[in-house]
């Protein structure tokens, strides 16, 4: 229900205004159909671009090298399929209906797995967690063709996998097969290492038995080795496209200009990185790099989700406390030991990074996945009506005026 109202409400707005950037009726318009632009066609706007066109015709230059291989595979894969089943599709038709069906058939799946692991711990709040999500503050790039779903999908169910049940530890088995969509959503985005996180557990186990007892060094050691190695599995998609863009752009200095690349200062680099490298040149983004008074207005537009982060994480923290004989070692140890524990160390880390190195304002987007936050806020309206009323005409905020800026071309995050 939640995807027919942002597709309503994009195409209403979307035949109401005309849209801001005529730009984007170059490409991938000029070959898309009218019935299809008509029907999806202003969910391609912005990165969606940069997509589709990486999905048709691959990596032609170095700012295309900001986006990463896998929705663009997929998008083409099922876009083959299509070939077959209606031929009288346009290339770009294909890959649009694709792009836009992933996205969508995605997020569906990404609310079930919100439900069920909602249900294994928090089931008093399980419906209001997958509601919120519904109607998340990046629900319209969980329509358009975007990695927002695609990504959460892949964090989703390997969450999934390894919390299979709530009481006991995930076996060697588990944690294998989580690898594998923690190495798609690695290949989704490059945000994806960092679901490294969720395999922690076993070194947080190790590391409370350490506190108890300095006997269990060994176990603590061959948790950290084990980890590494996963960690090294999971980064394995980014070490291959940072290796297939060096060795195109870097390999045969006779060819850059061929490849479309004329700075490649990059490739001098320590570390040769493409992807950090057209992140500044193009988007302006570093360290600090956003911390500009004319980005003001960017900052208040993310304030309302950095706020309930904080309060998430903060709310988790204090949760541990024995406020009436409160021992540092006892609170590290609950923590240590609690099975959610990765998943708010997960969203630490995505609060710092998107208030330090991003364009702020995306965090709305890059914390969508996180499912600690849907808790908070599911809990929070169960005990606050004022809470709850609060938040419902933000969220719907966020969807009505987000999706009708977004296919109208209009900035948005």
């Amino acid at each position: 229900v939640s995807r027919v109202l942002v597709w309503a409400i994009g195409v209403i707005a979307d035949n109401v205004s005309d849209d801001y950037d005529s730009s984007c009726e170059i490409y991938p318009f000029s070959g898309m159909s009218d019935s299809v632009r008509r029907s999806v066609g202003m969910f391609v706007r912005w990165d969606s671009v940069y997509f589709v066109r990486v999905a048709n015709n691959g990596y032609e230059f170095d700012q295309t090298f900001a986006f990463y291989p896998f929705f663009p595979a997929i998008m083409r894969f099922f876009g083959n399929v299509l070939s077959y089943v209606i031929p009288s599709l346009t290339e770009i038709d294909r890959t649009v209906i694709a792009g836009f069906a992933v996205s969508n058939i995605s997020f569906v799946c990404s609310a079930l797995l919100v439900y069920r692991l909602s249900l294994l711990y928090r089931p008093h709040i399980a419906f209001t967690s997958v509601m919120l999500f519904c109607f998340n503050p990046a629900s319209v790039f969980m329509t358009a063709l975007y990695t927002e779903s695609t990504f959460a999908v892949a964090v989703l169910s390997a969450l999934s996998i390894l919390h299979s049940e709530t009481q006991s530890k995930p076996s060697d088995i588990r944690q294998l097969l989580t690898l594998v969509p923690l190495v798609v959503a690695a290949g989704t985005r490059s945000n994806g290492v960092l679901c490294v996180l969720f395999l922690c557990e076993p070194v947080m186990h190790a590391l409370a038995d350490c506190l108890i007892s300095f006997q269990n060094v060994n176990k603590l050691v061959k948790a950290v080795t084990r980890l590494a190695l996963h960690a090294i599995v999971v980064a394995f998609p980014s070490i291959l496209y940072l290796s297939f863009a060096y060795f195109r752009f870097c390999g045969d200095q006779t060819a850059i200009g061929a490849n479309g690349m004329n700075d490649t200062i990059w490739c001098n680099n320590t570390i040769p990185n493409i992807y950090s490298h057209v992140q500044t040149k193009y988007w302006n983004v570093g360290l600090f790099r956003y911390y500009r008074l004319q980005q003001l207005p960017n900052f208040i537009l993310p304030l309302p989700v950095f706020c309930v982060a904080v309060c998430c994480i903060y709310s988790f923290l204090i949760e541990h406390f024995d406020h009436k004989k409160f021992s540092l070692k006892e609170t590290l140890v609950k923590i240590l030991r609690n099975r959610t524990t990765p998943l708010y160390a997960h969203l630490t880390v995505t609060v710092i990074i998107g208030l330090t190195v991003l364009h702020v304002q995306v965090f709305t987007r890059f914390s969508s996945a996180c499912l600690p936050l849907y808790w908070y806020c599911a809990e929070r309206c169960r005990h606050s009506l004022t809470f709850s009323k609060w938040l419902w005409r933000v969220l719907i905020g966020y969807v009505f005026i987000g999706t009708a800026l977004f296919v109208n071309f209009l900035p948005w995050t």
